[in-house]
């Protein structure tokens, strides 16, 4: 599940100190943690209610992360105020046990200001100068349990992990994923990674929290073919037929959109060799127009 928090100052900076990796303890006053299930109500808090707050700093900010759908579910979801603000109301004795079970990192993905903010901003990152940034988050070493010589299981969960994605099977994948699994590493020699998996099922949902990892997005094949090479043979030659085109064309945009490259890949292999190939003009003017916005 994909879940957003809106935070101020002071609870960034202590998200930022944890290495994005946990939200702090709840002060006495507060017996309940309550992120929310939709980015618009974050949203609106953060910008409408966090900037005019000063214990806030008069500084908001949206946090997005994932945790399993089965931990999930034994917090019923709470209205608050009207139909669309959806909150989950953990326990504040119980929020240690969750931070456990985040998946990746704490990402801050909006950051708003109020007149009264009293910081400086890094224009780069929209982030107050003082909070330190999210690179210690996106470390992609591999945790001691696959680390340490067991390559057999590691192999094995790598299946599993790209079979989960295959199958769309979200729960599956995050708690794989929390294991420190690669989201761009094959699962055997010239085999699929859960990248390249995702792309040829058209599983956007899925897609989209691999992205949130640290990966490579042109990683490829023994083949030579990216990601996002298999995003434009689907578009061209699909293998599930029932996959919407609109969804294999919001497949494209999103790894475009996550800086996979329209000239990676082996000879005759490159996206925008193979949207030549197969006559996708539209398609290829996509790739040039991203790659020209790089150079």
């Amino acid at each position: 599940m994909i879940l957003f928090r809106p935070i101020g100052h002071a609870e960034l900076l202590l998200i930022a100190r944890s290495g994005y990796r946990a939200f702090p303890p709840r002060l006495p006053h507060q017996p309940i943690f309550y992120p929310v299930l939709t980015h618009e109500y974050a949203r609106k808090i953060a910008r409408d209610w966090n900037t005019v707050d000063e214990s806030s700093g008069y500084a908001g900010f949206v946090t997005r992360f994932v945790i399993p759908d089965d931990f999930a579910r034994q917090y019923p979801v709470q209205i608050a105020g009207g139909r669309s603000h959806e909150e989950l109301w953990v326990p504040a004795e119980e929020l240690e046990t969750f931070n456990n079970r985040i998946v990746g990192p704490v990402e801050v993905i909006e950051s708003f200001y109020g007149p009264r903010f009293a910081g400086s901003i890094d224009p780069e990152s929209r982030l107050p100068t003082d909070v330190p940034p999210p690179h210690a988050a996106t470390s992609c070493a591999p945790p001691p349990q696959l680390a340490g010589g067991s390559g057999a299981l590691s192999r094995s969960l790598l299946r599993d992990l790209v079979s989960a994605t295959a199958e769309g099977d979200m729960d599956t994948v995050c708690r794989l994923l929390s294991l420190g699994l690669p989201v761009d590493v094959a699962e055997s020699h010239g085999g699929l990674s859960a990248l390249h998996a995702a792309a040829i099922a058209g599983q956007i949902e899925v897609m989209e929290v691999l992205l949130r990892r640290c990966f490579d997005p042109d990683s490829p094949r023994t083949a030579g073919a990216t990601p996002l090479a298999h995003a434009i043979h689907e578009l061209a030659e699909p293998s599930d037929p029932t996959v919407p085109h609109a969804r294999r064309v919001q497949m494209l945009r999103l790894l475009l959109d996550a800086g996979a490259k329209p000239t990676a890949g082996g000879p005759d292999q490159t996206p925008i060799a193979l949207a030549r190939q197969y006559g996708l003009a539209s398609v290829e003017a996509l790739l040039r127009e991203h790659e020209h916005e790089r150079a």
